[in-house]
């Protein structure tokens, strides 16, 4: 039973950080497709995105894109064209996990 239970795969897990800069009063925009989002405020400048999965494939399924401009910064994450998520069954499991930290006197939107 031991070497049963050991020969297993464990899932691997993907974290991506990014570290993105924005001074205060400057503008924060995500545009995902799904996931659970905690965003929280900071008294420092810049904004740092912290993305999960349990999945080892997040990359395969999403299509994420950083950018940062004058005043803003937008973190896009799109289901990949032909991504398992178009499937019924995996269409609302719980795949993408997200905190990002932005100055406190930014919008988000």
């Amino acid at each position: 039973l031991v070497a049963a239970a050991l020969a297993v795969p464990l899932q691997a897990e993907t974290r991506i950080e990014k570290n993105l800069k924005l001074e205060p009063g400057g503008k924060f925009v995500l545009d995902a497709d799904g996931g659970a989002v905690v965003l929280r405020g900071s008294r420092e400048a810049g904004v740092r995105v912290v993305v999960t999965s349990q999945r080892d494939d997040l990359e395969e399924l999403y299509n994420f894109k950083f950018e940062e401009a004058p005043g803003e910064v937008r973190v896009t994450a799109r289901k990949a064209p032909g991504s398992l998520l178009t499937k019924p069954d995996l269409k609302y499991s719980p795949v993408l996990r997200g905190s990002v930290s932005s100055p406190e006197r930014c919008k988000a939107v």
